[in-house]
């Protein structure tokens, strides 16, 4: 049992089991499109409102409109290359959920004492 693995019935290697794969490239390039378009869309929401919110006379709150517009397409880029997680992992961002992921990180600084 190198690396951990554990091994099927006739000895051959464990079989890959269909939830440990990762979705389709498509679908996950169709979710992504959604979140940019969807923060790109609010953008444009914030420039309009602001606009309103200028012309009415109430500054304050069409600043906050420019402000929220401008910081948009860093916030709708980022959540564009987040990937999509499978069913049951955590955020991409959070701990690796497979023993191979486990393997590939480079240890911390704790693990080196």
């Amino acid at each position: 049992m190198a690396g951990g693995r554990t091994r099927g019935r006739k000895g051959g290697p464990e079989a890959i089991r269909i939830t440990d794969a990762p979705a389709a490239r498509a679908d996950d390039i169709k979710v992504r499109q959604r979140r940019y378009l969807t923060a790109m869309l609010a953008r444009t929401v914030c420039f309009i409102l602001a606009g309103v919110t200028g012309l009415a006379g109430v500054l304050w709150l069409a600043m906050i409109f420019v402000l929220a517009a401008i910081v948009l397409p860093y916030v709708a880029v980022v959540m564009a290359n987040a990937s999509t997680p499978k069913r049951g992992e955590a955020s991409p961002y959070g701990m690796p959920t497979s023993q191979r992921d486990r393997l590939r990180q480079l240890p911390s600084r704790h693990d080196l004492r």
